[in-house]
């Protein structure tokens, strides 16, 4: 069986409208459909025997009779976590902004470096 025929079987349409105009569906895209209507049935049907359990246990329980304490079962649908989940820790906060920086005018900036040219220090000496 072809997995067009598959999904015909099943009642899932096989294009779908873009731009208006109906386009095929591709084949993962088809599977994928299959895969959730097979899913969603067998979850109908686990809901539909989970609740005929719990009404003939009230029956039984009803009627006197000594029905044993069940025992949780774990299936596929309630499979137990394996680890915690555990919170996340909160992002650290943002570094501080760096200082800002200290604008100096040309005629400063041209003095501090005429004071630190060892030349300049010479004449200064020698004018005094």
């Amino acid at each position: 069986m072809t997995i067009k025929q598959d999904a015909r079987g099943r009642g899932i349409r096989l294009t779908y409208e873009k731009n208006g105009k109906r386009v095929r569906k591709t084949e993962s895209r088809l599977i994928k459909e299959i895969r959730d209507h097979d899913e969603s049935i067998i979850n109908r049907r686990a809901k539909q025997t989970k609740g005929m359990i719990l009404m003939c246990k009230s029956i039984m329980s009803a009627l006197g009779g000594n029905a044993a304490p069940s025992k949780k079962v774990n299936t596929p649908f309630m499979t137990p976590r394996t680890s915690p989940v555990r919170p996340k820790a909160p992002a650290p906060p943002p570094p501080p902004p760096p200082p800002p920086i200290k604008k100096m005018n040309a005629k400063a900036s041209f003095l501090n470096a005429l004071k630190k040219d060892p030349k300049f220090l010479k004449a200064k000496k020698n004018l005094n």
